[in-house]
């Protein structure tokens, strides 16, 4: 016996692969900073230097970068996609830098709330977080996307 697909069989199965789509829908990885840093642009390369603990200054403001190790898959992400290491190892680039170069060690951010105070209350300071967190929060700003795709 031969399978017609009726007009309501077809609309059923579009429903059901749009719902499947839902469901794994994409997240964005984002780099924000507070609202009243303005005309600040970084690329993938300078976001990689800063994150590693190099010395970047843009428009006379020395940017900051500010670990958000909040929630770890937003961590892992970090790493494997923007910094391309494993913790352990970046962990020990991050020590090693400040033993051989000085300065100091990039702040580590494990709420959102202390996250948003310290990007609001200095200029030039920049994270990483969801892009759905950012902008559930006034005095963020994004100011690019690091990484997008599934999480499941």
């Amino acid at each position: 016996m031969k399978m017609r697909f009726t007009p309501l069989l077809l609309a059923i199965l579009v429903l059901c692969n749009m719902i499947g789509s839902l469901t794994a829908a994409e997240k964005k990885v984002v780099l924000v900073t507070g609202a009243q840093t303005t005309n600040l642009m970084l690329n993938r390369s300078e976001v990689r230097q800063l994150f590693l603990g190099g010395d970047i200054t843009k428009n006379g403001i020395r940017i900051v970068a500010v670990i958000n190790d909040k929630d770890p898959l937003l961590y892992e992400i970090f790493l494997q996609k923007i910094v391309f290491m494993s913790a352990r190892t970046y962990e020990r680039r991050l020590i090693s830098h400040v033993l051989h170069k000085g300065g100091q060690r990039i702040p580590y951010a494990s709420n959102l709330d202390s996250l948003e105070k310290s990007l609001t209350s200095n200029s030039g300071w920049v994270s990483f977080m969801w892009e759905q967190s950012a902008h559930s929060k006034p005095t963020i700003t994004v100011i690019g996307e690091l990484w997008h795709g599934s999480t499941d």
